[in-house]
């Protein structure tokens, strides 16, 4: 009855058999429609066996009267309709009409900092992400979910991953979207003194709430952003994000990646390729068990590119390093002898692996260390003058 109700349908036509039909199996054909029994007169439907057979005794009155008695559908919605409500112990927390939306629009960032002050996802969290998701328009969303991958950037970059086709000096409207972010503290600028413009120099983090928020977003623990004082090398109090340490230690390297990779998204929407993910090096990187230690290890890309040439034509990951000519040929040794030990642990294949550099010098050296490893065979070497110039398809088809 419940099933057919919740899936309105009628209910099931019955069936009958005898004890010793069932004695061969419930699977041959031993079961009697009840809707033909009832057209015995008919000779099409002329059952096997009489009605009176399979019934053996007939039904005693008080069978018959309990039969006539049961309710219909209609009967049993009306009464249970009439029922009331069942009693629950606690009460849930109901938001009706347009009270969490009120709450949104007057969200401050005291609020904020108090919903996700705590070190590990709860009830205040949640609610936090709630208000946060219904305040924060998408543009300012995705600001924050770019910065969660990609901490550290520049507001050009910023802006051309927000808008590919936004020119540089459109900063406006970005600034404004950021305005509102640090108002409710959720990111927060890192100044690098050796930049060469303002615009350079102020570097663009989440903040530990914003880190909570993405991470309930998510569905992720807050680990997977955050690193607790402890960990951290220095004397912050103050949880952080996972990589920034580092990425702010070699801050030359981290801004002329982004500055290269800016202008590669740049470029592409131009041409018409399609780049439809840049996944950082936390997300690239590729672990693995030494076949000869036994111990982890991990091949450490800058960066992954999910590309396609054009609009409709496959899409492939594109393995990034960004080298700016100033290591020895010992740091190439151990970069490329760390893919060829993942594929040997892995016995797989690696997608291309881009290697940018503005040093014709350090594409020679690369080189070399290749001829001598034997490998990896899908290393691709390009000019950055080349690449921003031909495009990354051209690159890719006849790399220099």
């Amino acid at each position: 009855m419940t099933s057919c109700q919740k899936r309105l349908t009628h209910p099931l036509a019955g069936g009958i058999t005898t004890i010793q039909a069932m004695r061969g199996g419930i699977y041959p054909p031993i079961w009697w429609k009840t809707t033909e029994l009832l057209y015995v007169d008919d000779p099409l439907l002329v059952p096997r066996v009489s009605f009176q057979h399979l019934l053996r005794d007939p039904a005693s009155p008080e069978l018959a009267e309990q039969f006539s008695r049961q309710e219909h559908f209609r009967q049993l919605l009306i009464r249970k309709a009439a029922q009331p409500l069942p009693r629950i112990r606690q009460r849930l927390t109901r938001y009706v009409g347009e009270a969490l939306q009120y709450e949104a629009a007057h969200l401050d960032a005291d609020l904020v900092e108090t919903l996700f002050s705590g070190t590990r996802k709860g009830r205040h969290s949640l609610t936090g992400t709630a208000l946060l998701s219904l305040a924060l328009t998408p543009r300012q969303k995705e600001i924050v979910f770019w910065l969660a991958r990609h901490p550290l950037l520049d507001l050009l970059t910023l802006q051309t991953l927000v808008r590919p086709g936004a020119d540089d000096r459109e900063v406006r409207l970005m600034q404004r979207h950021l305005a509102r972010l640090f108002r409710l503290r959720l990111v927060e600028v890192k100044v690098w003194p050796a930049g060469k413009t303002p615009l350079e120099q102020q570097r663009y983090l989440l903040t530990s709430s914003a880190l909570r928020f993405v991470a309930t977003h998510n569905g992720e623990p807050f680990s997977a952003y955050l690193v607790p004082p402890k960990y951290q090398k220095s004397e912050d109090i103050v949880f952080r994000q996972w990589g920034v340490a580092g990425l702010f230690h070699q801050m030359d390297h981290t801004n002329d990646l982004y500055t290269c990779l800016r202008k590669v998204l740049q470029g592409a929407h131009i041409r018409g390729e399609i780049i439809s993910d840049w996944r950082s090096a936390h997300e690239a990187a590729l672990s693995y068990k030494d076949s000869f230690t036994q111990e982890s290890e991990k091949a450490r890309p800058d960066a992954e590119l999910v590309f396609a040439p054009a609009a409709g034509e496959e899409e492939r990951a594109i393995l990034l390093e960004y080298d700016r000519g100033t290591t020895d040929l010992g740091h190439y040794e151990r970069k490329f002898r760390a893919y060829l030990d993942y594929q040997l642990a892995e016995g797989t294949v690696l997608p291309p692996i881009l290697v940018i550099t503005p040093s014709r010098k350090a594409a020679q050296m690369m080189r070399q260390v290749l001829n001598e490893l034997g490998g990896p065979s899908q290393v691709l070497i390009a000019l950055e003058r080349d690449l921003l110039t031909q495009g990354l398809a051209a690159v890719l088809r006849h790399p220099s």
